[in-house]
């Protein structure tokens, strides 16, 4: 059984405060539709009469692993206060359309949830890197840029048309730089010391390594820049297989670029900024089995048929005032 979870509010308060606010506003909009959605299930203006209105309630349907039908033909659901069962309810099947605007609503914070992640990891790193090479990962700035941009278009066709140029940019952005970030890992030295080390008198491990590994956590954390756009991109456009697929592709890449062994090898750099130097490499390497379970419970909403979905409805009763019956309070 899958979960469309639309809550009653949503806060991204790990984002910077324009994209925290555009996304707020974009989740109000989407869950507005969920909400008008619900208002048209036939038997539910019956029930919300009867409500405390100061009480903030949970709808839950279906109760129990699977859509429910009473022998009136009616389909059951359960309205939640305070974690325990407060009301049961009789009502016309749930529409598609209403699971369809939940889905939407659930991915978005799906992916701006993973979006807050990869972003606290990028401000440790920011304390650690150097801009020696701003030039080479100016394309994933750009990028950004053109989505900070794309955020002020009110009209939603010419948005998302800028988002999508954003996200090629994006794309461009990423795949030269995780080439570059693998590079300056393999180039930064080795914590461990060979036979031969000792030998070269002239040998510093901690200055080579606080050269390289600034270039390194520069590039990761241009990376990281670019692959959180791109989640807050696909968040609004709402490609939900795309976003799986692209997101996993460039987890594994960044893996792939030994992130364990950076995080090894800046043990080597001396401590001097509010971080250990390896802890963004460790924070991320620990992160990737949740964002994994989140991009396939991403996945699983996409895939789930209408009795396999269970929608969870945060609400306050006076937001279901004006049900087509036009007669509730």
């Amino acid at each position: 059984m899958k979960t469309a979870l639309v809550p009653y509010r949503a806060s991204f308060p790990s984002l910077p405060d324009a994209h925290a606010a555009f996304h707020a506003e974009h989740f109000g909009q989407k869950r507005s539709a969920v909400l008008q959605e619900l208002r048209c299930v036939s038997g539910l203006p019956e029930v919300v009469r009867s409500l405390n209105p100061d009480i903030l309630y949970k709808l839950v349907v279906p109760e129990g692993t699977l859509l429910q039908q009473g022998k009136d033909g009616l389909f059951r659901g359960v309205f939640y206060k305070d974690g325990g069962i407060d009301k049961h309810a009789k009502f016309a099947q749930v529409s598609p359309s209403l699971l369809d605007a939940a889905k939407v609503v659930s991915s978005q914070v799906l992916l701006i949830s993973i979006a807050m992640q990869l972003n606290r990891i990028e401000q440790m790193v920011n304390n650690l890197s150097i801009e020696l090479h701003r030039d080479r990962i100016a394309e994933i700035y750009s990028g950004v840029d053109q989505f900070d941009k794309a955020m002020l278009f009110t009209e939603i066709t010419t948005r998302n048309q800028a988002i999508g140029n954003a996200v090629q940019t994006l794309h461009t952005g990423l795949y030269k730089t995780i080439a570059e970030l693998k590079s300056r890992i393999a180039s930064a030295p080795d914590p461990e010391n060979s036979i031969w080390y000792h030998l070269v008198p002239w040998n510093n491990k901690t200055e080579q390594a606080k050269e390289a590994m600034a270039l390194a956590a520069e590039s990761f954390g241009a990376t990281l820049l670019g692959i959180r756009t791109l989640a807050e991109c696909y968040s609004v456009l709402g490609e939900i297989e795309a976003t799986r697929s692209t997101l996993l592709d460039y987890f594994e890449k960044v893996e792939q670029c030994k992130v364990e062994t950076a995080a090894e090898k800046a043990r080597l750099v001396e401590f001097s900024g509010s971080h250990p130097p390896q802890e963004p490499w460790v924070a991320f390497h620990q992160s990737l089995p949740e964002v994994r379970r989140q991009l396939g419970e991403l996945t699983g909403l996409k895939e789930a048929k209408p009795v396999d979905t269970q929608v969870e409805i945060e609400f306050m009763p006076h937001e279901l005032y004006g049900a087509k019956d036009g007669n509730l309070p």
